[in-house]
């Protein structure tokens, strides 16, 4: 029952949030908003603001904001299509952006109730250990791993487990200067270590700032990361989740009494599926917001209009693909599932 109750307000959660980002541009750029709904399907309850219908729908996956010439030409001055092509753009990317703000606010409200953050600073090093016999040394600031920026703890975790058995690169920041020290981790419980902790500091609202802003640009990185080792084959789409294995993952998290852990366990996964559903918006393929920007900059170069018709059938093939893409990755949930 928790997991039924936490994913309908986490989804709702969600596409109110993404959907509010476009509803508020919209509305400030002077586009005409039709209809601005959570949920899709049969409505359940709805009104009337303004120009607007506000109305809650009873499928809880899925939400739009039905702006007057999004899917199509229009006469109307208060049209989408009619628009400047940055504020086309404004509106695209105001949704996916507001998710990642959403996220950036559920990690502060997570890290707020530790006592103390990890930094990047190496605190001390287990004798023995591959970065002891290599010369990593209490104090080393870890500024990178096999070239890839490091800005929190769980980065340096990624770049070890998808290093397989392969050797590491550490770049380290050591009195001023910057040097590259390579090791080869060990296995520990099925973990890749290379025998280091690093330093913790007292947590105090600056740092918690910082660190959350740092943690949510870790967690783009990661996104972006993994959607460029899906596309090389790096890593199998049969490893990625729809919304089965998203309610799973909650189900997991909201497992036990409800109390301060399960609670930090919520905000953990609204943050990480709130970024990831932002940054996967922001792709530049047909039906997503991305692949909408990109006509947008076509013509804001060109100074012309892609043909809303020839968009229309683009962003629909695109739709279609989508829709197989999701009927493929909820099968794997499932086949996961049993």
């Amino acid at each position: 029952m928790l997991t039924l109750v936490f994913s309908v307000l986490i989804f709702g959660l969600l596409i109110g949030v993404h959907e509010a980002g476009h509803l508020i541009s919209a509305k400030k750029c002077g586009v005409l908003v039709h209809e601005f709904s959570i949920g899709m399907g049969p409505k359940l309850f709805s009104f009337k603001k303004g120009e607007t219908l506000y109305s809650l729908r009873l499928i809880p996956i899925g939400g739009f904001c039905n702006m007057e010439g999004e899917d199509g030409e229009s006469e109307s001055p208060k049209a989408f299509c009619n628009k400047h092509p940055l504020k086309k753009i404004i509106i695209l990317v105001s949704g996916a952006l507001m998710n990642i703000l959403l996220g950036f606010l559920a990690l502060c409200i997570m890290f707020s109730f530790l006592d103390t953050l990890p930094t990047t600073v190496i605190d001390s090093v287990l004798e023995d250990a591959p970065a002891y016999t290599q010369g990593l040394k209490p104090g080393d600031k870890i500024l990178k791993v096999n070239g890839k920026r490091i800005f929190v703890k769980t980065d340096i975790d990624t770049q070890l487990y998808f290093s397989k058995n392969d050797d590491i690169t550490l770049t380290v920041e050591r009195n001023g200067t910057r040097q590259e020290i390579t090791v080869t981790p060990y296995l520990n419980n099925e973990s890749r270590m290379i025998g280091i902790t690093l330093l913790q500091e007292d947590n105090n609202f600056f740092r918690l700032i910082s660190f959350s802003f740092r943690y949510m640009i870790s967690i783009c990185s990661t996104v972006l990361m993994t959607l460029g080792m899906l596309i090389t084959g790096a890593v199998s789409f049969k490893e990625t989740s729809g919304p089965v294995g998203i309610v799973t993952a909650i189900g997991q998290a909201a497992t036990g009494a409800v109390d301060m852990y399960m609670l930090l366990n919520i905000l953990n996964i609204t943050a990480l599926i709130t970024i990831n559903l932002g940054m996967f918006n922001l792709i530049p393929l047909p039906a997503l917001d991305g692949g909408r920007v990109v006509f947008a900059l076509i013509e804001l170069i060109t100074g012309k209009k892609v043909s809303g018709k020839v968009e229309g059938y683009v962003h629909g093939i695109g739709m279609l693909a989508l829709l197989a893409l999701m009927v493929f990755v909820t099968y794997n949930d499932v086949l996961r599932l049993l």
